[in-house]
């Protein structure tokens, strides 16, 4: 027997909807990406790079993996990542399938002081290692999973959905994002806001522990008791201190929630999110949501009642039962009729239906902060700058209510901490061309100039996107926080390594 939500909409045909919405998101930015013509235009720019043949020969002879130079068969595979808008051409790309090849990896960079940048899925790609090395870790993919003690075990190329399927069946979740297709150690590392952080906070204050190699070709191991120092840094710190070869981490005890998502029309976009705004204020920890307007694609992938339209939608997953999460939801529900309303109860194996995003590869443009309020000061500015209802590069535009587990883990506890905010701004552009590139920057620069007045100074270093300077990655931290960084640095990683990322420079 088929259950029916509010709006009559019956759950069966959401679930179906909710598959619909993956592979139109999906067809939609691939489609506004263009990819055919995208990566041969950087393979043919790419140009051979000076290494020691005889260098590489032995290197060769240490890795059971790759080790690519330019116009090797494999290079540009194994050095672009997921944002394909952030182009690299490393001296040399190791593939490596154990810690003992990552050690042989940064022995060889360190020897040569090249620099090192690391890449399981390139998600989170913010300074490209031209020049220097490229370390792949995506064949590096084993998982352990240790239901009685409650906790996971991966190696550095893992992605989420090679957790979720493990961890399932014992009735336990993983502090993963809003996509299972992005790696576990870049995500975690860079702090790791998901579905369940109201409730059980940053994904990077659940490690226990973790494997390090670092500069001076060491494989660490570091948690509370071994190597505290390194152990708070590198949760937060991300990838400047070393390359994590290996993570274990806390599951939680959650077999099912109540998730989804409630569309409305494009011209409900001010009512839903000054609703959304107070509506927040008064929901318990164990609700994790956000507010977003979508620019969907005329496609057939798209369900019809939302082809080709501009719409805002309010998303969430609460840890309760769905009569408790009805009632939360009730008064989001009464701001107009929804277009398409997929809430429901739901496994924590298809926490990837709330948001859908895009698991191909594609070029985008991203401006991230956090801020206090969603005040009608900021909703008005924010509808003069997207252009609903016109055709627009811009994809995404969302807001994601913090606080509550993220604001409570005290700030010495590691180096991630809540930034000074109440919500996480975001917005995402997709282009095709370098030509389309330019007006997609043009349209993104009018949204960042109309939040600028609203934004806190503080970022969230796993949104970080593009070409990212220190002074941007420096605001992801406070300054406590950040001194302790570049003093660690200094003596992990003198010499900056490890500098192909949200940079902390040891001369700081």
């Amino acid at each position: 027997m088929n259950k029916t939500s509010e709006n009559g909409t019956k759950v069966q045909d959401l679930k179906v909807e909710n598959q619909e919405r993956r592979r139109f998101l999906k067809s939609a930015l691939v489609a506004a990406a263009s990819m055919e013509g995208f990566i041969p235009r950087l393979a043919a720019q790419t140009t051979r790079a000076s290494v020691d043949t005889a260098a590489i020969r032995d290197l060769k002879a240490k890795v059971r993996g790759e080790v690519l130079v330019p116009g090797d068969a494999g290079y540009d595979v194994a050095r672009v990542g997921f944002v394909r808008s952030m182009e690299q051409r490393p001296a040399v790309v190791v593939v490596a399938e154990s810690e003992q090849e990552v050690i042989a990896a940064v022995k060889f960079a360190r020897d040569r002081r090249l620099g090192i940048g690391v890449q399981g899925t390139g998600h989170g790609i913010t300074r490209p290692a031209n020049g220097g090395m490229l370390v792949n870790t995506s064949r590096m993919k084993a998982v352990e999973v240790f239901p009685s003690r409650r906790v996971a075990r991966v190696q550095a190329g893992a992605k989420w959905k090679d957790v979720v399927p493990q961890v399932q069946p014992h009735g336990l979740a993983a502090l993963s994002g809003s996509s299972t297709d992005i790696g576990v150690v870049g995500y975690t590392l860079g702090g790791g806001t998901g579905w369940f952080a109201r409730r059980y906070g940053y994904a990077a204050n659940s490690v226990i522990s973790a494997d390090v190699v670092t500069a001076d070709g060491r494989l660490l191991h570091v948690s509370e008791t071994e190597n505290p120092d390194l152990f708070w840094a590198i949760r937060g710190g991300a990838g400047n201190f070393g390359i994590v070869t290996r993570l274990e981490f806390k599951l939680y005890p959650v077999k099912e929630f109540y998730g989804g998502s409630v569309f409305f029309p494009a011209e409900n976009t001010r009512e839903v999110l000054q609703a959304y705004s107070g509506w927040v204020k008064g929901q318990p920890d164990a609700l994790t949501s956000r507010v977003a307007i979508y620019n969907l694609p005329p496609i057939p992938a798209v369900p019809e009642p939302l082809r080709g339209r501009w719409v805002v939608a309010v998303q969430g997953a609460y840890l309760g039962t769905e009569t408790e999460g009805a009632n939360l939801l009730r008064p989001i529900r009464q701001i107009a009729k929804p277009v398409v309303d997929t809430f429901a109860t739901m496994p924590y194996a298809q926490i990837d239906t709330i948001a859908n995003d895009p698991q191909e590869p594609m070029p985008v443009i991203l401006h991230t902060g956090t801020i206090a309020d969603i005040s009608p000061q900021l909703v008005d500015r924010l509808l003069q700058a997207v252009r609903l209802g016109e055709r627009s590069f811009v994809v995404q535009v969302e807001m994601r209510h913090l606080g509550g587990a993220l604001a409570a883990f005290p700030p010495s506890g590691s180096a991630v901490g809540c930034p000074l905010g109440k919500f996480w701004f975001n917005a995402i552009a997709v282009f095709g061309t370098p030509q389309e590139n330019a007006l997609a920057g043009q349209e993104m620069a009018k949204i960042r100039e109309a939040v600028e007045p609203f934004l806190t100074g503080r970022v969230f270093l796993n949104g970080l996107g593009g070409a990212t300077d220190s002074t941007r990655a420096r605001s992801a931290y406070s300054p406590e926080n950040y001194q302790r960084l570049v003093a660690i640095k200094r003596q992990y990683d003198p010499n900056n390594l490890f500098r192909f990322n949200s940079n902390i420079d040891p001369r700081a």
